[in-house]
């Protein structure tokens, strides 16, 4: 049995830039949209012809953010927030599940007071 057609997130929903975002216009990434991700829906957008790098954050693992590339590559971050400001790992993995799996070892190690950034 085919699997259902994949519904193609439009751009037309997406919230105009706060004003934070616009004091960052040097960085050419959209604001965080928060999802469940899985890889089909990763596959979706980068089917679209984006023109800027659009950021998907998981709302299974906080902190966890995918990147999908204008070239329809995509990339894992981990954020976290210390001492009052954010700091971000990329987690070198090529499936949400993998992702997953790498932010919570590095949750981990963030409780624990190591710096994930940090080879040990």
């Amino acid at each position: 049995m085919p699997l259902p057609p994949l519904p193609i997130p439009s751009d037309a929903s997406s919230p105009p830039l706060a004003a934070e975002d616009a004091a960052s216009a040097s960085t050419p990434v959209r604001k965080a949209r928060r999802t469940g991700l899985t890889d089909r829906k990763l596959d979706g957008w980068a089917i679209q012809r984006l023109k800027k790098p659009v950021d998907l954050s998981d709302t299974t693992v906080r902190g966890l953010v995918a990147r999908v590339h204008p070239s329809g590559s995509r990339s894992f971050f981990l954020r976290w927030r210390s001492g009052g400001e954010f700091k971000r790992v990329r987690l070198d993995a090529a499936t949400v599940e993998e992702a997953r799996q790498k932010a919570v070892t590095a949750k981990a190690a963030i409780a624990i007071g190591r710096d994930p950034r940090v080879a040990a």
